[in-house]
């Protein structure tokens, strides 16, 4: 199996795995979770849990339960004061969740 050590992979190390081995690319599971919530990947988090190596597999599936979606989006909105720039963040959260953010700017 293909296995990579990421702990000194730089931004454009990531853009270059992403074009030439998308599955190592998504096998990072820093990535698969930053994809999970829309962002970009933070390669510092990566170090901190232990091992930096990651074997190359071929089938990555990218598919969340939206609980667990929702749970990440939201987090503890439930417990929070639902004041005015509470809402205002929950509705980025969803515009973002349904693609439209990258369309309004």
């Amino acid at each position: 199996p293909i296995e990579i050590d990421i702990s000194n992979l730089s931004t454009e190390d990531l853009q270059s795995l992403k074009q030439d081995d998308p599955f190592l690319y998504y096998s990072i599971p820093v990535v698969r979770r930053a994809e999970f919530r829309l962002e970009e990947p933070d390669m510092s988090q990566s170090s901190s849990k232990g091992s930096t190596t990651v074997t190359r597999r071929t089938r990555v599936s990218c598919e969340c339960h939206m609980d667990l979606l929702m749970d990440d989006l939201l987090g503890d909105f439930e417990d929070e004061e639902n004041d005015e720039s509470a809402l205002e963040q929950m509705d980025l959260y969803f515009s973002k969740l349904l693609g439209l953010y990258a369309s309004q700017q």
